[in-house]
């Protein structure tokens, strides 16, 4: 049996390259997790709108960049990519490898099986599995109440449907018939 060490490799930049989205927004996504997940860093350029997304790295010595726009066949993807040359130890304490978006993206199975983990074990999960040793407790607690959130829906956003449900209750006691 293989050793889980030979089971999981990190995702090589081919893996992302032929990679295409229908949205902006899930092409972004995609590629700061791959990025995230290879243990790198970045810095947004200026340039980077609705449309097109372009990261550097945080050192200016570095020649990474990539590039992610909409292709000629109407879907995005990765037009442009430069690797890291730059030293492993730039991308250490990078806040975004802690952020609630990204801890979600990695434990969104775990909550989605068991929405009442704890942050402890969303901690221990993700400094085993992750390589996420030092997550703090709060990124935790919010990664899983944003997913809690996404899966189960806002208490809030249902509360603000009540008033018009009883409008509507109300409308068809007049006229005997339930208008939806």
């Amino acid at each position: 049996m293989e050793s889980i060490e030979e089971q999981w490799t990190l995702p090589t930049p081919t893996d992302i390259m032929s990679d295409s989205w229908t949205d902006i927004n899930s092409a972004k996504k995609a590629v700061k997790i791959w990025i995230l997940d290879r243990g790198e860093s970045w810095k947004p350029s200026n340039t980077s709108n609705q449309s097109r997304l372009q990261l550097y790295c945080l050192l200016s010595t570095c020649s990474f960049y990539i590039r992610v726009a909409q292709r000629k066949d109407g879907l995005y993807g990765i037009i442009s990519y430069r690797p890291h040359d730059c030293p492993p130890s730039t991308h250490t304490k990078f806040k975004p490898r802690n952020s609630a978006w990204y801890i979600a993206s990695l434990v969104e199975r775990d909550i989605t099986i068991n929405r009442y983990i704890k942050p402890k074990e969303i901690r221990e999960r993700t400094r085993i599995y992750h390589q996420l040793p030092n997550l703090s407790y709060m990124p935790a607690w919010r990664a899983r109440e944003r997913l809690r959130d996404q899966i189960d829906g806002n208490e809030g956003t249902s509360f603000q449907l009540i008033p018009d449900w009883v409008d509507r209750i109300l409308k068809s006691d007049n006229t005997g018939i339930l208008i939806y």
